[in-house]
């Protein structure tokens, strides 16, 4: 029993030692998560050692709030309000409701979330104008519309114009329906058109009728899945994705999506099955790079190796996979393993995608990050210069360059 103890003592020590560690490099995140490890080891439950090491993780949690303020901030200047948004609310998760900061950040949030809003609706406007597209242009004025924020007035004849192209459609296949009342891809049809327009009430009625109908429809238990998550009804849409996956064990797009709310739910050893089986199910033999010389490690290079070398670990034994989404599949698995702490298998998972694609922007910058977090600034300052190159005017370019901003001042 004493030398298990011993074990504990020591554990807890080196957690709060290697934590110690990443604060002098104000390393916050990873100092957070040591020192969490600390506060979990059973010889750091007397109270003075709990207090100390409670000390340390507030402050580290309030360094890397301040961090995601300090980028907000930059974000709100550049007019990204969507990342903005994105860390003004993880600093203000991070601070928690009672933290005399939390009234600032949180009217720094509201202002990015009007200006995000303001933005959607000239992107909305801007989609109306697309020609004889009178059902999307129907779509973006609901999205308008439902903002309830602004005065639409000089907008309301298109909205009715493409109102009545919708309506058309409703009503023919509400004609269609009374011939063949128990017809389920009719049913479906009409559906989808509700849950293309918004009404996702009406679209429930529908899709359930379907499955009342057919059983066996896979693809409506799908449709139906996605449908109460959009309401926020976790519980259901992971029955009803569960449901179509037990009908249909190879429609894919129902893992990924499945994976996506099983992580909303926090049950991330669920999260990761789903988007490893949706990976697995589009997989096959990898090809070579698609831009030989530009390799996922850095410019100049025919493939890829292992992280660090021989000093870095093994490679994960992950598929390579193509189809529909793929990409996001593996930013999604990627993402996961960040959330977890585990930089060095989210790198992993996006290292083996760029052996089949490397024109995607957006896994360079993802992975410019995890090479960040892993302290490896060169091979992170690489990934973000293959951002700029391949997307120079992106919201991923700028972000990269600013990091590349970051790192040559510091």
């Amino acid at each position: 029993m004493k030398f298990l103890q011993d074990i504990f003592k020591r554990d807890y020590r080196e957690y709060l030692k290697r934590g110690d560690a990443h604060s002098q490099e104000k390393r916050w995140d990873l100092a957070r998560i040591e020192y969490q490890k600390a506060l979990d080891a059973p010889e750091a439950q007397e109270g003075s050692v709990k207090r100390r090491i409670q000390e340390k993780m507030w402050n580290a949690t309030r360094n890397l709030a301040a961090e995601y303020v300090e980028k907000g901030d930059l974000y709100l200047e550049d007019r990204r309000w969507d990342l903005a948004i994105e860390a003004y609310q993880a600093a203000k998760d991070l601070y928690g409701e009672f933290a005399p900061e939390i009234d600032e950040i949180q009217e720094k949030l509201e202002f990015a979330l009007e200006m995000h809003q303001e933005k959607i609706l000239n992107e909305s406007l801007e989609q109306v104008g697309l020609g004889d597209s009178l059902g999307v242009g129907f779509a973006e004025l609901r999205r308008i519309k439902n903002f309830g924020l602004y005065q639409i007035a000089p907008y309301d004849d298109r909205f009715d114009d493409s109102r009545h192209f919708t309506d058309r459609q409703i009503a023919d296949l509400k004609a269609r329906l009374k011939l063949n009342p128990e017809d389920p891809d009719l049913h479906f049809d009409l559906g989808m058109i509700y849950v293309r327009y918004g009404f996702l009430s009406k679209a429930i009625e529908e899709i359930k009728r379907v499955i009342q109908i057919d059983p066996s429809h896979a693809e409506a238990h799908f449709v139906l899945g996605n449908v109460y998550s959009d309401y926020g009804d976790l519980r259901q849409g992971i029955h009803f994705l569960e449901k179509s996956l037990s009908l249909d064990p190879n429609f894919a797009p129902a893992y990924y999506y499945l994976g996506r709310l099983y992580e909303k739910s926090q049950n991330l050893a669920k999260a990761e099955e789903m988007y490893l089986r949706f990976i697995k199910l589009n997989a096959k033999k990898p090809d070579p790079p698609t831009d030989p010389g530009q390799g996922p490690d850095s410019p100049g290079e025919q493939a890829p190796h292992p992280l660090g070398g021989g000093e870095g670990g093994d490679e994960v034994p992950l598929p390579i996979g193509e189809g529909e989404g793929l990409c996001q599949g593996y930013l999604a698995l990627s993402n996961l393993y960040k959330k977890r702490g585990e930089y060095l298998q989210a790198a992993t998972v996006l290292r083996q995608y760029l052996l089949r694609d490397t024109t995607h922007e957006e896994v360079y910058a993802h992975l410019g990050e995890l090479y960040s977090l892993l302290g490896d600034l060169e091979r992170a300052s690489e990934c973000w210069e293959r951002v700029i190159e391949l997307e120079p005017e992106s919201d991923p370019a700028r972000e990269a360059k600013q990091r590349l901003k970051e790192l040559s001042e510091g």
